[in-house]
């Protein structure tokens, strides 16, 4: 029979979940507490709604030492911990005992360990449920192959830090975590602050994973470190002895209680730790050495924890090449709240309290049945899909989760979330200059990228191409891109950029000024930083290699193409790009869509550089001749055959506003531009002398712009080629 906790989620289609988060003022995250609903959503497959903790509705607690918060209504409770007062945070001479309320209905399932239970319970310690935090779940979901940069790693806790910026900072008056210089590419920093969105998670536990050894003073970095089976030791800070030490675990003795807690839910009555007092600097090769004589892997019963989880089971599972931290379960969690209109909402949902919301939602049976779908589970490394039809479907996909292993075993650790026109169902094929943001990203990067959507809530970057103006919600980090001034996002209709709702930018360069200017207008802070992510590509593909094959290269936009797909030819109505016979061998129309893989690019690439001039209706044409050095001009598609020298500082001179936009951000006032009406008849002898007389080379430099890049580069700017791992673009999915 369903409990009322599954009823519930079972209506609304949505898990009620209370955790210590983020508030309106607060503009991180606190790492273990925000893995609550992480592991809620990854067991779950369900969206979270972050309930209140004094609340009448049916609701659940998981990670943190949070059950002492609670009051009123029912509360399920599922591998969390509670502080043996009320108020913890508390002077010592105003704390008072927990205990819970005569309105609560807690319901245990599964605690820290035997101090929680005892507490929630209120019973002497009776290991009636599995013990253990939820966190310990995490290498099932999520176990990449992390390189070792750092000998150890100390984690910090939330008191000792001296603020809550993204890095590592202790109070001043801390002296154990000074690090000699000389030991300064050894010994890491590390804090449990975050910024606010799941890909910080992830990026946490891989820098906590990038290290040999762990100390720690955070509860869930010891989690992470036990859990992952990084050598590691609780840092103690006020035992009486100094140094590494065997001591027994009892609620009242001198050890932190949540570590008591933990440990003794593995069933261990003494651990080892390493006691530094905060006031004295630590001998780092000393607790090293300890680390490596006194560790040993602990044993964790992760099967009963799975079996204890009080709502349906449906634990997600990455797409091949991504991880699950891709997956919209965790992108779509909301991690910082407005703590007043969550009690606003629950009273407006319960206005009569706990007995409207037990008569809404009773409950049908006193315990939830073992499933055996998280046994079946549980025994995977990879989390996998489980429902009423789990076992069945766990076995058919075994191939399919080894190949998972496998492609995941060649991927570097972490990707890069990148929002570009990619290809689609409708258009199966890649569009050659979209396409080339992923690959400049992953060049730069040296990590694997992964498409993200145009409307996301999660954090992503932009790069190449004109699609700024149609990228709305969650964290956008701009660089090199352009945008339409008479678009707006989730409108099909023509009509002046306004700046979406909801929607946090963070500009680090864009094509050129005009792309610039309708930002700032807006309200966007951007850089005087210009240039197209593109034009970075021969320090990627040198193409030295390339033997010139034709003397004019013609490429054409995809809207003067007759179909869209690679073959395509140019529509018949469009005269002036016939060719005639005798010039077949000369000129070469050019065609941007390719096939979805780099080499397809690459190839597109080669196409171009092996012509020995360029005419093109094609931004990314031109962009790829003037990075290249090919004499060049843009085909305009007016005029009865002329070349002329285009005003771009003139907005009534008529050329394409992503042309203007480029070339005014590489320091250029006149285009050279080859006018010639489509349905005209060719005029290639025109062109080409055109081209000849009058085409100079830019004297832009891209090393702004490379330096603008947002994240942790793979390769310096001054190297030619880039050195790219091929697995890299291999991964890519265009």
């Amino acid at each position: 029979m369903a409990t009322s906790i599954t009823r519930y989620v079972r209506e609304k289609g949505e898990i009620p979940l209370a955790w210590a988060g983020s508030t309106l003022d607060m503009n991180y995250l606190n790492f273990g507490d925000a893995l609550s609903p992480v592991m809620i959503a990854l067991l779950s497959g369900k969206p979270i709604r972050r309930a209140p903790m004094k609340s009448f509705a049916p609701r659940l607690s998981c990670v943190g030492t949070i059950g002492h918060g609670f009051a009123n209504g029912e509360v399920w409770f599922w591998g969390t911990g509670c502080s043996n007062w009320a108020n913890p945070s508390a002077p010592a001479a105003e704390k008072k005992p927990f205990v819970p309320s005569a309105e609560s209905h807690f319901t245990v399932t599964a605690t820290r360990g035997p101090v929680s239970e005892s507490l929630l319970s209120a019973k002497t310690l009776s290991h009636a449920v599995p013990y253990g935090d939820p966190v310990w779940l995490l290498p099932r979901f999520y176990k990449p192959t992390v390189k070792k940069r750092y000998k150890l790693g100390v984690i910090l806790h939330l008191s000792e830090l001296a603020n809550r910026e993204m890095e590592a900072v202790p109070r001043k008056e801390i002296a154990r975590f000074r690090i000699p210089a000389e030991l300064a590419d050894d010994i890491h920093l590390i804090t449990t602050v975050t910024e606010l969105h799941v890909g910080a998670l992830q990026s946490k536990i891989d820098e906590i994973l990038s290290c040999e050894r762990i100390v720690s003073t955070s509860l869930h970095g010891m989690v992470i470190a036990e859990s992952y089976g990084i050598p590691c030791l609780y840092f103690a800070p006020s035992l009486s002895k100094d140094g590494l030490q065997s001591v027994e675990l009892t609620p009242d003795g001198d050890v932190d209680l949540r570590i008591v807690d933990l440990y003794t839910g593995l069933g261990l009555p003494k651990i080892d730790v390493y006691n530094q007092p905060r006031p004295k600097p630590s001998d780092w090769p000393a607790i090293m050495k300890a680390i490596d004589e006194s560790w040993s892997p602990k044993t964790f019963d992760g099967d009963a924890l799975i079996n204890a989880f009080p709502v349906d089971l449906s634990p997600i599972s990455a797409a091949p090449g991504e991880t699950i931290w891709e997956h919209k379960a965790l992108t779509d969690l909301k991690l910082r709240h407005d703590v007043g209109e969550l009690n606003r909402l629950d009273r407006k949902e319960f206005p009569g309290g706990a007995k409207v919301a037990a008569a809404r939602f009773p409950d049908e049976s006193p315990k939830s049945a073992p499933k055996a779908a998280a046994r079946a589970v549980a025994e995977k490394t990879v989390s996998e899909p489980a429902g009423d039809d789990a076992a069945a479907k766990l076995e058919k996909k075994k191939s399919s989760v080894a190949l998972l292993k496998r492609i995941k075993s060649t991927l570097p650790p972490g990707s890069v979330p990148l929002a570009w026109a990619a290809s689609s169902q409708k258009f199966p094929y890649a569009n050659f200059g979209d396409a080339l943001s992923a690959v400049m990203v992953a060049a730069i990067s040296g990590r694997v990228v992964r498409h993200a959507a145009f409307d996301s809530k999660s954090e992503r970057l932009v790069a190449v191409g004109t699609i700024g103006h149609a990228i709305s919600n969650g964290t956008v980090h701009m660089w090199g891109t352009g945008l339409d001034a008479q678009r707006c996002p989730g409108n099909p209709n023509p009509a002046p950029y306004q700046r979406p709702a909801g929607t946090e930018f963070h500009v680090h360069a864009v094509r050129g000024p005009k792309t610039g200017a309708v930002l700032r207008a807006q309200g966007i802070a951007v850089p005087e930083i210009y240039g197209d992510p593109v034009y970075l590509l021969p320090k990627f593909w040198p193409m030295d290699h390339v033997a010139k094959t034709h003397e004019i290269g013609v490429i054409v936009h995809l809207t003067e193409l007759a179909s869209q797909d690679p073959a395509a030819t140019v529509l018949d109505v469009m005269t002036r790009y016939g060719i005639p016979p005798e010039r077949k061998g000369d000129i070469r129309i050019i065609n941007t869509i390719t096939e979805r893989d780099a080499p397809s690019l690459r190839a597109k690439v080669e196409e171009i550089v092996s012509c020995r001039h360029i005419l093109s209706t094609s931004l990314h044409g031109l962009v790829i001749a003037e990075c290249y050095g090919i004499p060049s001009a843009w085909f305009a598609t007016y005029g009865q055959g002329e070349g002329r020298e285009l005003k771009l500082d003139d907005d009534e001179e008529k050329v394409d506003h992503r042309v203007r936009d480029f070339y005014l951000g590489a320091g250029v006032t006149r285009l050279n531009a080859f006018c010639l009406e489509r349905r005209a008849k060719p005029e290639w002898d025109k062109a080409l002398d055109w081209i000849k007389a009058t085409w100079r080379p830019l004297t832009y430099s891209p090393q702004a712009l490379f330096e603008a890049f947002p994240l942790p580069k793979a390769v310096e700017f001054e190297a030619t080629p880039w050195p790219v791992e091929p697995k890299v673009l291999k991964a890519l999915k265009f």
